[in-house]
């Protein structure tokens, strides 16, 4: 089990794991995983953010009879391969559960990927949104919200939400908080000006 405010510059790998309340930012691997991954047997994971963070399966999970639950969970910026979630990574054999959590302005890759013998993941009440990629490339979503989520001040790391976001409970039909940090700022949210967050913006 992992409660630690931060990892930085580091990869984890797991078979299987609880991990709440921690900041992947910034890890890079070399054809691998650069955030953490969950190989095999069952990871739990609650109100964990990963952000930038650059690598073929970048910030992704997966593996061979991985079952994985993410619950209130925020990816931002993160990179991998065009056919990989620069998200979250499905690999063959995967059984993914994503609740309340925010996909949005990932660099490379899209949100959400399947590889070819993945199960098709339970995506419910998350917020995806301005991935460069796919948003997805597998399963149905109907329950979820395609918002930008109006992060405070994406360019300095700051991923709470401004009172207008869509992923804060009083402005979404579920009454939910959607991602990892609740309301931040009153003040309209500052934007990204990397070419990826630009063009997740204007897609």
């Amino acid at each position: 089990e992992v409660s630690s405010p931060c990892v930085e510059n580091a990869r984890l790998e797991w078979s299987a794991a609880v991990v709440r309340e921690t900041v992947f930012k910034y890890n890079h691997a070399d054809g691998s995983v650069g955030g953490m991954s969950c190989l095999d047997g069952a990871c739990e994971l609650s109100n964990v953010v990963f952000l930038g963070n650059d690598a073929m399966l970048c910030g992704g999970f997966g593996g061979a009879d991985a079952v994985a639950t993410l619950t209130g969970c925020t990816f931002a910026l993160n990179s991998a391969s065009p056919f990989q979630g620069g998200g979250a990574n499905c690999g063959p054999g995967s059984q993914f559960t994503f609740s309340r959590c925010i996909f949005a302005f990932q660099q490379q890759g899209g949100g959400i990927s399947c590889e070819e013998g993945s199960f098709t993941p339970t995506v419910e009440h998350c917020c995806v949104y301005g991935n460069i990629g796919e948003d997805y490339s597998c399963g149905g979503y109907g329950d979820s919200v395609s918002a930008d989520p109006l992060f405070c001040n994406l360019p300095v790391d700051d991923l709470t939400l401004s009172h207008e976001s869509v992923c804060l409970p009083a402005n979404n039909v579920w009454g939910e908080q959607i991602g990892a940090f609740g309301e931040g700022c009153d003040d309209s949210p500052v934007v990204g000006t990397s070419w990826g967050v630009l063009k997740g913006l204007f897609r």
